[in-house]
């Protein structure tokens, strides 16, 4: 990985932010989307790199072209930043630690239980607010490209003749497997869909679906790292797919879908998403029936009202500008001069006015 660290450096001989993303194959992709969505918001001439785990390097092109530099673990904490925002699960107690020794500023994305007491913000794009001082929590704040919330819809089709499936561009569970059995038990002669399953070239079970979509007497075709996600969500009539940042981007797009919850950290996204009416909720992947699931694909690919209301409460739960908003809470978080310790009780006005209008506690 790239390791000169002689780029973005800001006045006092720090720089600017670093971005430390989940980003090892059996992490998926979703962390390192909503970190891109959140660094393509940033100010221009805003400094950031991605920190990319060892494993991570099939990460590197897309990044570099987007213009972000990519650094490991062990360079970046070489020297001092102006700020880190960490996204992952994995991250032991010593590089949190680390991380926050090395940062004049600390922010965190927090998904599920999971808790993170020593950030000096924590931001949880799916969840409910804990009421910690500075904090960002629900969908105001999903972290999705606003390219999605851009889509035309077309008119509701009476019967949703075009499918996506989407779980990940990784999928280690082979859900893409189990729904592609499930639409083909709910297809019929008065019901043959269009089908477009999408995963990434890693994705351990790619050959498996590869052959199971061959096989199919419907119309399927695997799409392997697609750069259009966008223009995919525009083509489908209704989605199958997992909770995460799928959920979020389907909702933004105004696309009726099927969820299966694929962990744990997927259930307060979908739970918020279920509530809004923008999605219907088929169980968790372990213990789902593909006879219930593909009933309740072809029960929603009949119903035309039923998307149409999906479709229209998904648009207003997510509005695509969430990067945005958290990408203003970092700079904000900027303003704010270091406190002795990070637990401090005392904070400057100055930065809880200038967030509170974005629902920062």
């Amino acid at each position: 990985m790239s390791e000169d660290m002689s780029e973005g450096m800001s006045e006092g001989g720090a720089h600017g932010w670093a971005f430390r993303v989940a980003s090892r194959p059996e992490d998926g992709g979703g962390h390192v989307a909503r970190t891109l969505a959140i660094a393509e918001a940033m100010p221009a001439g805003t400094p950031v790199a991605f920190v990319l785990d060892a494993g991570g390097d099939h990460w590197q092109g897309m990044l570099r072209e987007r213009g972000f530099q990519t650094l490991s673990a062990d360079g970046a904490l070489r020297c001092p930043w102006v700020g880190a925002l960490l996204d992952g699960y994995h991250f032991s107690k010593a590089e949190r630690a680390a991380w926050r020794a090395a940062s004049r500023r600390l922010a965190v994305i927090e998904d599920g239980a999971a808790r993170w007491d020593d950030a000096d913000l924590v931001i949880r794009p799916a969840g409910l607010a804990t009421g910690r001082e500075r904090e960002l929590a629900g969908a105001d704040y999903a972290l999705i490209r606003p390219a999605f919330a851009r889509i035309e819809r077309r008119p509701v089709a009476p019967v949703a003749q075009r499918v996506l499936v989407f779980f990940g561009r990784r999928d280690a569970v082979n859900a893409t497997g189990l729904a592609l059995t499930a639409i083909e038990e709910a297809a019929g002669d008065d019901w043959q869909p269009e089908i477009v399953a999408v995963l990434g070239a890693d994705a351990p079970h790619r050959g498996a679906v590869a052959r199971r979509m061959d096989a199919m007497a419907l119309d399927a075709r695997l799409v392997i790292d697609t750069q259009d996600m966008v223009g995919l969500l525009a083509w489908a009539d209704m989605g199958l797919g997992a909770g995460g940042v799928g959920l979020l981007e389907r909702c933004a797009a105004g696309l009726a879908s099927v969820t299966l919850c694929l962990a744990d950290n997927q259930r307060a996204g979908l739970a918020m998403a279920v509530r809004a009416g923008a999605t219907e909720n088929a169980g968790p992947v372990d213990t789902v029936d593909t006879g219930a699931l593909g009933a309740a694909v072809r029960r929603l690919a009949f119903d035309g009202a039923a998307r149409a209301a999906m479709s229209e409460a998904g648009r207003r739960l997510i509005d695509g500008k969430g990067a945005a908003r958290v990408a203003e809470g970092l700079v904000a978080l900027e303003s704010d001069r270091p406190q002795p310790s990070p637990r401090a009780a005392g904070r400057v006005d100055k930065l809880r006015e200038g967030m509170r209008g974005r629902g920062i506690r």
